[in-house]
């Protein structure tokens, strides 16, 4: 089983298996089955993220303190959900490189070393 991440603006694929959107503001036409936004940066985090007031350096260690640490042990369950069924954790951006999703993925590797993540 494969934990993936990827853009929400991607159409669905029948191997994504449970589609988690961890955004904030969701649209209509948006395809998932789960809205977690607790998993996703705060407002002011992402708004600062976007405006170019805080960098991707300094939003790594506010979104671990902001939602990594607080929800670990949901994410630990993520995690373990994910050694037995597809995953894909979903937002807005086109690519993982910077992105919340990534780090979401890498935390949940943390905590399940064998689970084969795939970052899109």
């Amino acid at each position: 089983m494969v934990l993936k991440t990827k853009s929400i603006l991607v159409e669905p694929s029948p191997n994504d298996g449970w589609r988690v959107c961890v955004m904030r503001k969701i649209r209509s036409e948006y395809k998932f089955d789960f809205h977690w936004q607790f998993l996703a940066p705060s407002i002011e985090l992402l708004q600062g993220y976007k405006d170019k007031s805080v960098s991707w350096e300094e939003y790594v260690p506010r979104f671990r303190k902001e939602v990594l640490e607080p929800y670990s042990d949901f994410i630990k369950d993520i995690a373990w959900l994910a050694t037995d069924r597809n995953i894909t954790l979903l937002c807005y951006e086109r690519t993982a490189e910077q992105c919340h999703r990534r780090l979401l993925a890498k935390e949940c590797k943390k905590y399940e070393p064998n689970l084969e993540v795939a970052l899109k």
